[in-house]
């Protein structure tokens, strides 16, 4: 029997890397050919196409099996399904298979079920569409959970290109990947609910280092132009915490030094590995008085640290710095907390609103100006508002932007 390719048919497994085909050739070469080449009556390859092309490049007269199939769909769920029960796949590698073995899945149950309704045989419905059903079985079959090859599926199906050869390839998880698409997807939502939402607070989109000139940010209030020195009482503010972002922090110990009033406090949320160069950058302009613990009931996910891995991460540092000369005081506390749903659905570093207006009661007063020069999805800008603060806030990201006006200019209409 003449063997051959079915490109379709090669199409529906992974192929070996340059390093996995020279390896198997050598072994081809100096062992013979150990595993025979499954074929159907048409002597079209099944399983082996790497191994008939290695014996074809060597002149070795391949050994084969012939195996019998109802089908074309049968004999490609067949390709797919002992290359899963033969190879060490990653996830992605799994959701490739499973992509293609969902169609073949499900026209196999079409097929099937007219069937059945053919010979008079009643399917009782049990509440799942088959769509639901195929998956489930695929998700079976390539040993994933029915989420997460569900999840998957939106990665490929309604992510970018990247985002689909990186979750194909096994690079990004497909939790991650999917993580991440959901977080694209809430941002457009958002922006799109919120483009024509004008806040009654002074926000401004634009970078918070430029703010001194007319041109610098662009503010909603036609007739405010810039931040007045010396005319904030309080900055609350959550930078981003990795290390390319050090340097911001004394860009922001600059500013705050100018908008502050004598004695007027920065608040500032940081991560805890790079604090001593935090914190230095602060110093620049600013005097530091003491260290808050943001609470996180349940803690976080485990952390990557300096040589070592913390399991369960419970409270971020808050940097309290302020501007000369701060009036005596004192602090009835220096722990905060936030409420154990935490809302991180705008953008990834968005923290708790509850969190936020506690350290806003604990040092500011009603009435007074409250800023936040990095706002991001607008949580100082709601808690501002929600203890009768003043609030001006500055967010260089344009969606950013727009959704914090939303949300803060709803939060306005509750009062």
């Amino acid at each position: 029997m003449k063997l051959s390719i079915n490109p379709e048919y090669e199409k529906l497994v992974p192929r070996p890397s340059k390093e996995e085909y020279q390896a198997l050739k050598q072994s081809i070469k100096e062992d013979g050919q150990r595993q025979a080449i499954i074929v159907n009556q048409k002597g079209v390859v099944l399983d082996g196409h790497t191994r008939f092309k290695v014996c074809e490049e060597l002149g070795i007269q391949s050994k084969y099996q012939v195996q019998e199939f109802k089908d074309e769909i049968e004999e490609q769920i067949y390709v797919i399904e002992v290359n899963l029960q033969r190879r060490n796949l990653n996830d992605g590698q799994k959701l490739d298979l499973g992509l293609k073995l969902a169609p073949l899945v499900a026209k196999q149950s079409e097929m099937r079920l007219h069937l059945a309704k053919g010979q008079g045989v009643k399917v009782a419905p049990d509440g799942a569409t088959l769509s639901q059903k195929t998956s489930e079985i695929v998700a079976k079959k390539v040993s994933l959970s029915p989420e997460k090859f569900e999840r998957g599926k939106a990665v490929v199906e309604r992510g970018t290109l990247q985002q689909k050869r990186d979750v194909l390839s096994g690079r990004v998880p497909i939790n991650k990947a999917y993580g991440e698409l959901r977080a694209v997807e809430r941002t457009k939502s958002l922006v799109e609910k919120y483009k024509d939402t004008v806040a009654k607070s002074i926000l401004g989109q634009g970078d918070f280092t430029n703010s001194t000139t007319l041109n610098g940010v662009v503010w909603n209030s036609p007739e405010f132009n810039r931040i007045a020195d010396n005319s904030i009482d309080l900055i609350v503010t959550d930078p981003p915490y990795p290390k390319e972002f050090i340097p911001l922090h004394g860009d922001l110990s600059k500013f705050a030094s100018r908008v502050l009033k004598p004695g007027g406090y920065l608040l500032s949320l940081e991560g805890k590995m790079f604090l001593p160069e935090v914190m230095e950058q602060l110093s620049k302009h600013l005097t530091y008085r003491w260290t808050i613990a943001y609470l996180m009931p349940g803690g976080a996910g485990h952390s990557q640290a300096n040589g070592f891995i913390v399991q369960r991460e419970e409270w971020k540092p808050i940097l309290w710095f302020s501007k000369d000369p701060m009036p005596r005081t004192s602090l009835t506390r220096d722990a905060v907390g936030w409420e154990q749903k935490r809302e991180k659905s705008d953008y990834e570093w968005q923290q708790s609103v509850t969190g936020f207006e506690e350290l806003i009661q604990l040092f500011s007063v009603q009435g007074q100006t409250v800023l936040d020069p990095m706002m991001g999805a607008g949580t100082t800008g709601i808690a501002a508002v929600r203890t009768k603060r003043k609030f001006i806030g500055i967010e260089l990201d344009k969606s950013r932007y727009t959704i914090a006006e939303g949300k803060i200019a709803e939060e306005e209409k509750k009062k």
